[in-house]
């Protein structure tokens, strides 16, 4: 089975996007998922938008703007098959805005698979509740992606819906997205000796603490927490089942220069030890 990349957007105004969600899967295993908020042009918003999703133009007025993001996008876009739910709305989206932007896809052709489709035109809600997949935080685009992306193994998988059966608390170890306030730097009481200030820091995999837990510390020592690993990330912090798309865009951009610390439980356990306090 190729790879499959879940995409969802919420737009701004659209068809203009203020947050992606992407979940991959590889071999039919969700195999890591990330969110990303995006500073739509001139950060505007309409009220129906943020009415849908809750997003606002202060939560992303220092986010990136789509050209800073599209070419870790590209890469990861390539020689894979996107799959969304209502998935002509979202390749639209993308496409008007690398068109708004002047971008180039850098594909003649895109293979697309339409979850909305294969259920009988059913909203995301309503299919996963069908199939016994649990939703939390629907309108957020990355656990919409990762709900379709659930959806789409259940029906690869021919499984039957279960309407009937109460839906089971997600096994998923990629479902607790670092989201909200703990993405916005903040140095104000945080020790610039320590080795986190003001650098850039994602977290990948599963720890002992909960993820926003440790967001939560990082950003009290003055870490910019990020969801998305590029050319200016200082330091990964490596759990149990990290995503291995992750590892390798860590090889990758090591191999082009940069200067990307991996950072165990352990590593990172020591080092709260010695500036969290």
């Amino acid at each position: 089975m190729e790879r499959v990349v879940v995409i969802d957007f919420e737009t701004a105004k659209n068809p203009y996007p203020c947050q992606i969600g992407v979940t991959i899967i590889e071999n039919g295993e969700i195999t890591d998922a990330f969110m990303r908020y995006i500073q739509p042009p001139k950060n505007e918003y309409s009220q129906h938008c943020t009415d849908v999703h809750g997003i606002t133009p202060e939560m992303t007025k220092e986010a990136p703007e789509f050209p800073e993001l599209w070419p870790d996008l590209q890469e990861l876009f390539s020689d894979c098959i996107i799959a969304a739910h209502n998935a002509p709305f979202d390749i639209k989206v993308l496409t008007s805005t690398l068109d708004y932007y002047g971008l180039d896809f850098g594909q003649e052709q895109i293979k697309v698979i339409d979850t909305c489709a294969l259920v009988g035109k059913k909203k995301l809600d309503v299919a996963c509740s069908e199939y016994g997949i649990p939703m939390t935080n629907h309108h957020n685009a990355f656990f919409d992606s990762l709900a379709c992306a659930q959806l789409l193994l259940a029906l690869q998988h021919s499984e039957e819906p279960s309407s009937q059966e109460k839906p089971q608390e997600s096994n998923s170890k990629y479902h607790e997205a670092i989201t909200g306030d703990v993405l916005k730097k903040d140095l104000t009481n945080a020790n610039p000796e320590n080795p986190f200030y003001d650098k850039k820091v994602v977290i990948t995999g599963v720890f002992n603490r909960e993820r926003k837990e440790i967001a939560t510390i990082l950003k009290s020592l003055g870490a910019d927490v990020d969801t998305t690993i590029t050319k200016r990330t200082s330091f990964v912090c490596v759990g149990q089942d990290a995503g291995p798309k992750k590892l390798e865009t860590i090889d990758k951009l090591n191999e082009k220069g940069c200067n990307i610390i991996t950072l165990s439980e352990d590593d990172l356990e020591r080092l709260f030890n010695k500036w969290y306090k």
